[in-house]
């Protein structure tokens, strides 16, 4: 009993079961880092210390949600939904630094079991997007539906495993780089060219586009790691600075339909969305308008009607869509709307520290480059897809630093007379 709560049974049992969450339960990743969490602080008391201490990086989100997110209770459309959310969020980025402590403090052989727990669990994950994509999600259209799931006319279900998919974009990375570790290019290269054609078969446009960023980002700082990561959080910072205002400046949404035929439907409502985001950060600029105000913006609800039949295009331009749903659909415009331009700085704030980390062991520049495809994957997923603030989401970050962090554990770069193709030693 003692052993199953040694911070390393937590950190390999947490590595072995988030993959496959994340294609069946992907809610479930919430409960999951909290009570992980709940086992290393459980292990500490039973060995009387040391107490988990979290790298500065993980006090950022932590230290934003306490001294500006709670606070905004004060100038928000919904304080208590403020209050509530600093909290929820507060317990997961607190549960996901003491993950990523605990998993600082380990011993490199250690370390290296985590690493094969994920190596582990990320192929059965896999397995499993592979039969949800291949099979129209019949395990997940059990889950939601039960029996009834199987009846009534031929339907496409594979919306159901776009959360499924958008995560192994991202944590496809850290896989290839155990795999590579071990086996060399020869081995982690399928896997990717793999992943790419299950998300070419599924209906996330999302997944596509962080697996396509992904491989941008690997090959740029493959080829120069230092300068390639400062001048992506360079990049980054200006990208989040400037974004209410490419928001605002955008052509009309019509006219870049008009303008690109095969824009898909949902690509414009994107663009209905960041143009009315663009126009209420205007107004509120500094201050936001509050922690998980979002959804009730005024005017956000009021639905535009669209029926256009242009030129050039299979089938006309129709939506019956509110002006602003639940969130923006990216997070750079929901931290701004909401968090106004102080939160906007702690976000870039955090950014630049990522890509500072990673620049600081350059010195395995493949490894570095690996880490720089999750980073990239996973900006691409916030900046079109989730609301930033779902809990399952926040969790499944945390998630992604923590299994990124034990595939980036020290390792041997290939060497005098030894490609970079060829496998290498992973530590046991």
């Amino acid at each position: 009993m003692r052993r199953l709560l040694e911070p390393e049974a937590c950190l390999r049992a947490g590595a072995l079961a988030a993959p496959a969450l994340a294609v069946l339960a992907p809610l479930a990743l919430t409960p999951l880092l909290v009570v992980l969490a709940l086992g290393v602080l459980a292990a500490a008391v039973a060995r009387g210390g040391p107490w988990p201490r979290p790298p500065l990086v993980a006090f950022v989100p932590l230290a934003g949600l306490l001294l500006w997110g709670a606070p905004s209770a004060l100038w928000s459309l919904h304080p208590s939904a403020s209050l509530w959310l600093a909290f929820t969020l507060s317990v997961i980025s607190l549960s996901g630094a003491i993950l990523l402590a605990a998993l600082a403090g380990l011993s490199p052989p250690a370390r290296g079991r985590v690493s094969r727990a994920f190596l582990l669990g990320a192929g059965l994950g896999l397995a499993l997007l592979a039969v949800e994509i291949l099979a129209n999600a019949p395990v997940l259209r059990f889950l939601s539906f039960g029996p009834e799931g199987f009846g009534g006319p031929p339907r496409s279900h594979l919306g159901l495993v776009n959360r499924g998919v958008s995560l192994f974009s991202i944590w496809v990375w850290p896989f290839a780089l155990l795999l590579w570790r071990r086996r060399g290019w020869r081995v982690a290269a399928p896997v990717l060219l793999a992943l790419l054609a299950l998300a070419l078969q599924g209906e996330s446009a999302t997944a596509r586009l962080a697996l396509l960023a992904g491989a941008l980002a690997f090959a740029l700082v493959r080829l120069a790691p230092v300068p390639m990561l400062r001048s992506l959080a360079i990049l980054l910072v200006a990208v989040v600075a400037a974004a209410p205002l490419v928001a605002r400046l955008l052509p009309p949404p019509l006219a870049l339909a008009e303008a690109v035929p095969s824009l898909p439907n949902s690509a414009y409502h994107r663009l209905l969305i960041w143009e009315f985001t663009g126009n209420r950060i205007a107004e509120r600029p500094l201050l936001g308008w509050g922690l998980d105000s979002a959804r009730a913006i005024p005017g956000g609800k009021a639905e535009v009607f669209t029926d256009v039949t242009i030129p050039g295009r299979a089938a006309p331009l129709r939506g019956h869509d509110p002006l602003l749903p639940l969130h923006p659909h990216n997070g750079v415009l929901q931290l701004w709307l909401e968090l106004g331009a102080v939160g906007a700085a702690a976000g870039a704030l955090l950014l630049v520290l990522v890509c500072r980390a990673l620049w600081r062991r350059a010195e395995e520049p493949t490894p570095t480059a690996l880490g720089a495809a999750t980073l990239a994957a996973a900006l691409v997923v916030v900046s079109s897809s989730f609301g930033l603030w779902q809990n399952w989401w926040v969790s499944a970050l945390w998630l992604s630093s923590l299994l990124a962090g034990a595939a980036l554990a020290p390792g041997r770069e290939a060497g005098p007379g030894r490609s970079s193709l060829s496998p290498q030693p992973l530590t046991d």
